[in-house]
C-alpha cells in the first residue's frame, strides 16, 4: 500500500522538474492499488511556482526559522486581540516587528536555496516569497500548508484576523443606551483593528525596503572593491613596465 502522507511530503520535495513526472507515477500507482479517489486527488495537483518551491523548501531545511515565523505569527494575532479588548498597541507592534524579522531572515535563506538549486532568485520571485511567507504565517489553511511545505503556488495576504471572539448579543433585552454604547464599542474596535492592520502593513513594508537597500549597497560595495583591485593591479603593472624602463635607458646610456 502506497503512504500517501509520505509520498506527498516526498512530492513536494523534489526539484520542480521532476514534480510532473512523480506525480503522475504516484498517482499510477494509486490507482493500481485500487485507490481511484487518491489517484484523482494526486493528478489533480498543480506544480508548484519557484517561489511556492522556495517557501516548500523552507519548511524542509529551515524548520527553525519556519517554527519561528508561526510562533511570531501568533503572538501578533494575540496582540493584536488584546489590543481589540482595550489593551496598548505596543505590544502589536513589537510582535509586527518579531514577524517581519523572521519574514526577512527566511526570504535570505530562500534566496541561497533557489540558487543552489539552479533556479533565478529574481527580485520579482523573491518579493513573491515574502508576500507568501506573509500571507501563510497569519491565515489558519495557510500556515498548515507552510509548516507541511505543500504549497503549490504564492499566497497573498487576506487581512489581519482578529483572535478573540467579540461580545456576543445579549439574549434579553437591553435599554437603547446600553445598545448604542454597544454599537459605538463595536465601531471603535472595528476603526483600531483597520490601524492595527495597517501599521502591521507598513511594518511589512518597510522591513521589505530596507533589506532590498542592504543588498543593493552590499553589491555595490562588491562593485566597488572589484573596480579597486583591479585598479590597483594595473597601477602595479603600470609601476612595473616604468621600472623596467628606466632600467632599459640606464643601461643604454652606460652602453653609450
Amino acid at each position: 500500500m502506497v503512504d500517501l502522507e509520505r509520498e506527498l511530503d516526498r512530492l513536494y520535495g523534489l526539484p520542480p522538474d521532476e514534480f510532473t513526472r512523480a506525480r503522475n507515477e504516484l498517482a499510477k500507482r494509486l490507482r493500481d492499488d485500487g485507490d481511484r479517489d487518491s489517484a484523482d486527488q494526486v493528478r489533480a495537483l498543480g506544480k508548484p511556482t519557484v517561489a511556492a518551491w522556495a517557501v516548500n523548501q523552507l519548511a524542509r531545511r529551515r524548520q527553525a526559522g519556519v517554527s519561528e515565523l508561526l510562533d511570531a505569527a501568533a503572538a501578533l494575532r494575540s496582540a493584536q486581540g488584546r489590543a481589540l479588548a482595550g489593551g496598548g498597541g505596543d505590544s502589536v507592534r513589537r510582535a509586527a516587528a518579531h514577524r517581519a524579522d523572521a519574514i526577512r531572515k527566511l526570504t535570505g535563506d530562500a534566496r541561497e536555496l533557489l540558487e543552489e538549486a539552479g533556479l533565478k532568485a529574481t527580485d520579482a520571485t523573491i518579493e513573491r516569497v515574502s508576500t507568501t511567507l506573509s500571507a501563510t504565517s497569519i491565515d489558519d489553511e495557510g500556515r498548515r500548508l507552510l509548516s507541511r511545505g505543500r504549497l503549490a503556488s504564492e499566497q497573498t495576504p487576506k487581512g489581519f484576523e482578529a483572535i478573540g471572539d467579540l461580545p456576543s448579543e445579549p439574549k434579553r433585552r437591553e435599554p437603547r443606551t446600553a445598545a448604542a454604547k454597544q454599537r459605538a464599542e463595536a465601531a471603535e474596535r472595528k476603526r483600531r483593528l483597520r490601524e492595527l492592520e495597517t501599521e502591521a502593513r507598513r511594518l511589512d513594508r518597510e522591513a521589505e525596503k530596507a533589506k532590498r537597500e542592504a543588498e543593493r549597497a552590499g553589491r555595490e560595495a562588491k562593485e566597488a572593491t572589484a573596480r579597486a583591485e583591479a585598479a590597483r593591479t594595473s597601477a602595479e603593472e603600470a609601476a612595473e613596465r616604468a621600472a623596467k624602463a628606466a632600467k632599459e635607458l640606464a643601461r643604454a646610456k652606460r652602453a653609450g
